[in-house]
């Protein structure tokens, strides 16, 4: 079990309490270590710290703070520098706006330590540069600063205006002071982290991503200290990608790429597999750990244009045929519409096999065929009750197995792989096509993806396509007076976005269809569409959209029919 302790605290006892009861868990000097992550708080966190003191009572619950007491006297912060930090600075304007004396000496208690001595210190020169700088009241000039040190001096800056409208500092100062928090103490660093991502019930946790960053940075400083500052610069130019785009996506990434180089890992268990087998592996030189960083800054640049669908063309093979392209980019677009992260370390390691072999994507036609299986197992998991934990493993066993084979073998990989996906939705017709028909809302789904198919459907029910082709409405989304039969307006407006109340016409076709009744819309453009499917609508489905009840006698059955029709598809190519 951890030697760990916890207890509920005041912030200014935190910070400035010697007494007895207090040593376990009282912090009089914390440092924050040079590779953990910069501060990153703006003025829209700054104002909710400020709403949240001025709203509340005295006593106000601030959170946890999780520190690591070494023995080295200055306690690491773990969890809790965006605050602490913050609030030091906070400290530093009411001391200068207050008049009164005593609350004068407590906040700059709250600051410094000592004659020059800090209560915060960072590691990292640049942020212990311009912390000291605003807190000493040396001038700051922001032309001269780099980006990280802007980020500090533009909270600062907003703290001043939020405590020059503060309508009552006394009293805003008597609840900043006796702010409380659960601090909890660790005896290591790895602990701390554990514990912080366990407390992290929202899955926003970087432990993994933390403690790999600070062990990675400081063998490299072991090992060649010279080294240091090109490490930092690689890793920043990685944090910086996934804090442009999604912060949450770094932890998942660097598991996903696991996978790709070592097979599974479950997430409690990704750091100490990446200390042991890169880390602390032995032999180790310092450029095999840059070799290292070099392959997740340039796989993380993969990562991100996936799960934002922002891909390039040049990036795979400007050759690469067009509409194979043009194929990809489209279902990723889709995929990501799902929502199923597992996805990503198999589309990220087909992706770094593609660039070690380009034969995989001189063409494109095998890796549509890839990308395309992929959407058609996510779909139909998307609506049945499959947990991806029952495939995750299977992904991570592709994703490494994969990497180096002969193109050939490779092939024959992926084939089994798919013949092994489509034994985990099989059976499933029924289950998929009910909830696919439920859950499909034209009027707040993609419509993209409700497109798509619809075109499936048609093309595999029938024959013929068509280009420029838009959604059309059976039973017309308003404007009913044409229709034959009066219908419930309020009871069919639950159902005039279904699945089964759409198709696909020629946009010269949907315009002529136009709010006419079944019969009407018929002649004007169903037996004129290329789609035969359309064709047929009169014959097997005239008289039930022109019963009073078209939502049961219609649009409910030939939803769950596309349902069905589209399981099949996916279902027996994924086995081909």
């Amino acid at each position: 079990m951890s030697n760990r302790l916890a207890k509920n605290i005041e912030y200014k006892i935190f910070l400035t309490s010697v007494r007895d009861e207090d040593d376990g868990v009282s912090c009089l000097k914390l440092e924050i270590p040079e590779f953990q992550r910069s501060y990153v708080w703006k003025s829209s966190n700054i104002k909710d710290l400020f709403d949240s003191i001025n709203e509340n009572s005295p006593n106000y619950y601030l959170g946890n703070i999780v520190i690591v007491k070494d023995g080295t006297g200055r306690s690491k912060i773990v969890d809790g520098q965006q605050r602490l930090v913050s609030l030091s600075l906070i400290a530093k304007i009411l001391e200068e706006k207050t008049s009164n004396l005593a609350k004068k000496t407590e906040l700059h208690n709250l600051i410094w330590a000592g004659e020059s001595v800090l209560r915060i210190l960072f590691q990292k020169p640049n942020l212990k540069k311009i912390y000291e700088d605003l807190l000493g009241d040396v001038a700051v000039s922001s032309s001269t600063l780099d980006d990280s040190q802007k980020i500090l001096y533009a909270s600062f800056t907003a703290i001043k205006k939020f405590c020059s409208e503060l309508s009552d500092v006394d009293n805003f100062i008597e609840k900043f002071i006796s702010l409380e928090f659960v601090v909890i103490v660790s005896p290591s660093d790895e602990d701390a982290y554990q514990l912080f991502e366990g407390l992290n019930s929202t899955g926003l946790s970087l432990s993994a991503v933390e403690l790999t960053k600070n062990s990675i940075l400081g063998k490299i400083k072991n090992l060649d200290s010279s080294r240091i500052g090109e490490a930092v610069n690689i890793w920043t130019s990685i944090e910086k990608s996934f804090e442009d785009t999604n912060i949450i996506w770094f932890n998942k990434f660097l598991r996903h790429q696991w996978f790709s180089r070592n097979g599974y890992v479950n997430n409690s268990n990704l750091f100490r597999d990446i200390k042991s087998e890169i880390i602390n592996k032995n032999g180790i030189i310092v450029n095999d750990l840059f070799g290292y960083l070099e392959e997740l800054k340039k796989d993380s640049l993969t990562y991100i244009s996936l799960r934002t669908a922002n891909l390039s063309k040049s990036d795979y093979n400007s050759k690469m045929h067009v509409t194979a392209w043009d194929s990809v980019l489209k279902l990723i677009n889709f995929i990501e519409k799902l929502g199923l992260d597992q996805v990503y370390s198999v589309l990220l390691a087909l992706c770094k096999y593609g660039k070690s072999e380009s034969e995989y994507f001189k063409r494109g036609d095998t890796f549509q065929k890839h990308i395309e299986k992929l959407w058609q197992f996510l779909l139909i998991v998307k609506y049945t009750k499959i947990s991806p934990a029952s495939f995750e493993k299977d992904f991570s066993e592709i994703c490494k197995n994969i990497q180096g084979k002969p193109y050939n073998e490779f092939k024959i990989l992926m084939q089994d792989f798919f013949i092994k996906l489509s034994s985990k939705v099989s059976g499933l017709q029924e289950d998929f096509s009910i909830n696919l028909n439920e859950s499909v809302d034209y009027s707040i789904d993609d419509k993209g993806i409700i497109k798509f198919l619809l075109e499936e459907y048609l093309l595999t029910e029938g024959e013929g396509s068509d280009n420029d082709i838009e959604t059309e409405h059976i039973v017309p989304e308003n404007n009913l007076d044409e229709w034959v039969n009066v219908i419930d307006k309020e009871s069919l407006s639950l159902c005039v976005e279904k699945l089964g109340n759409l198709t696909l016409l020629r946009d010269t076709l949907n315009r002529d269809a136009g709010h006419k009744n079944f019969n009407e819309k018929e002649y004007a453009a169903y037996s004129k569409s290329r789609f035969t499917v359309n064709n047929k609508l009169k014959d097997e489905w005239g008289e039930k959209f022109n019963s009073p009840n078209p939502s049961a006698e219609a649009i409910n059955p030939r939803g769950l029919l596309i349902g069905c029709v589209v399981y099949n598809t996916y279902y027996t190519n994924l086995s081909n």
